[in-house]
Order: structure tokens, then sequence, then C-alpha cells
């Protein structure tokens, strides 16, 4: 059986910079190999996973294979250095733009550097997808050469974003292992990330998202369990049997507690949690929300 080993040594001995990587993406851990040769601008990541290692026999076939696919990746990366030769032309660009998300804690010399907006208590930053695999961030610099304010930034991405990152949702029980969420099979909680694309949790700002699930269930409390998915759970969850007086807190803390035993600091989003009301448009935190309807 052809190693990832094999295939490093191989590739190494041919010329090619060649480093082992990991990914942890949505809930799943992928091994991958990250090739470079000569000095190109890209590095392409073959993942494990997506090598069909069963179909070779021959160590020198599969090379001859990756060496093809590299090529291929080649005339891309010609295509990308064009575009990244007018990055500072806003109009090329701009439909490239998408739109990630980070706490506004602990964050503030991360955020120096670059152009962000805040949304409830994170920020929204920016990112260009310059193709499948290369992916730039948008700096102050960047926006200080495209000429352009801040609100026109936001808006173009928010309009661009679920084209260049669309979002998936799942039931909870899909992705959790089921001896860990046997208890959860009949409760309607639900997943909303990004397939292509670790920081999932920017997509509750997609207005596509949140009318299509509004439309499906409702009002929705959306619980942040990192920067690369959330939670989803219908107001009807919470009403049956009356609502608790206090559904906002019980949230929090569950949010809180997830975030201190579960998530890596880096991968932090929020210890609040958050509601979408369809019939308002409005997103907001589910204690505010909470607060308007017991007034109402």
């Amino acid at each position: 059986m052809i190693t990832k080993e094999d295939i490093v040594k191989a590739l190494s001995e041919e010329g090619y910079e060649v480093r082992l990587v990991t990914k942890h993406k949505n809930h799943k851990t992928k091994e991958g190999i990250t090739i470079r040769q000569n000095e190109e601008m890209t590095a392409p990541t073959l993942y494990m996973d997506e090598i069909p290692l069963d179909k070779y026999t021959d160590l020198k076939e599969l090379i001859s294979d990756i060496k093809d696919f590299l090529s291929r990746q080649s005339t891309r990366g010609d295509d990308l250095k064009k575009l990244a030769e007018n990055i500072d032309d806003y109009n090329t660009v701009k439909d490239k733009l998408y739109i990630e998300i980070v706490s506004a804690t602990d964050n503030e010399e991360f955020l120096s550097s670059m152009p962000h907006r805040k949304v409830l208590d994170f920020e929204v930053i920016f990112k260009l997808k310059l193709s499948d695999y290369a992916v730039a961030s948008v700096s102050n610099a960047l926006l200080e050469a495209w000429g352009v304010d801040i609100e026109t930034l936001f808006n173009d991405a928010m309009a661009s974003s679920e084209k260049n990152m669309p979002y998936g949702i799942c039931h909870v029980s899909d992705v959790i292992p089921k001896p860990l969420t046997s208890s959860f099979i009949n409760v309607p909680m639900y997943i909303v990330f990004r397939p292509d694309d670790e920081n999932g949790a920017a997509a509750i700002l997609y207005p596509e998202f949140q009318e299509f699930v509004g439309k499906q269930i409702g009002g929705f409390y959306i619980l942040p369990s990192s920067i690369h998915e959330c939670i989803m759970v219908p107001d009807a969850f919470y009403q049956l049997g009356g609502a608790s007086e206090d559904v906002p807190g019980a949230l929090k803390e569950m949010v809180s507690l997830v975030n201190k035993e579960c998530v890596p600091k880096e991968d932090l989003l929020s210890d609040n949690a958050y509601h979408y009301d369809p019939n308002r448009k409005v997103l907001e935190f589910a204690d505010e929300y909470f607060k308007n309807i017991k007034d109402a």
C-alpha cells in the first residue's frame, strides 16, 4: 500500500518542495500534502482521502498523475498571477469578496492591520477568493488602494459571500458521534457551516441563509459553537409546554460552558446566544429578543 510518506519522498526527489499538512474542517481531520515547484506563486494541496490510492500499485504511475495535476494547476496559476497583478483594481476583484467573523475579544492586534466592522459582539473581516486554492486577506493598505469605504466593502462582500463560500446545514446527530447525541435525535438542533471553508460561522449573516431557514423553521436561536459553525434551535422547541422565564440565560450558559470545556481559544467566537426573527428580519442577541416579546 502506497503511503503519504512514499509520495512525499518521491516528489522531493523530483525537485518539488513538499510538506505534510493537517486541516481540521467541519468536525473532521484531513491530512494532505502541499506541493510547490520552482518558486511557483501557488502551492496546491492534495488531501489523502481524495487520492484513490487503491487504484495504484505502482508509485511511479501515481507520481506521474500527480505531476499532470500540478501542470494543470500551474496553468491556472498563470491566470491567478494575472489576477493578483490587478488586485488593486476594486472593480476587477469585488465579486471575489467574502466575509469571515472573529471574536472582538483579544483580537485587537490582529484586527489593527485590516478593515473590520462590528456586528453584535463579533467582528466581520474580509477575504478575496482568488481561486479554489488561493485566498487573500483584505488589508488596510489594500482598502486604501481601492479607494472605497468600509460600508461599500461590507455591502459588496455580503452580496458575493454566499456565491463564493456557500453554506451547508445538517442535523447535529449527523456530525457528532451517535453515543453523544442519542438523546438529541428527536431534538431539532441543526448546524450551519461552510463546506469549502473552515470559518463557517459567518454564514449566519447571509441574507439567503436567514431567509431559507426562517421559511423552514420560523424564528430560531443561534448558538455559536466556534468560528467554524453555529447551532440553530427553532423557537418552537422552547415553546413546547411553555417557554422558560430565562431561555436566553440557559442558552448563554450552555454556550459558555462548551466554549470553556471544548473550544480552543483561537476558535472562540462568543459566549452569547443570538436570535433571528424572520418576520422582522432581525438578527439580535437572544436576551434582547426575549425581552422584546415579553414586553410586547
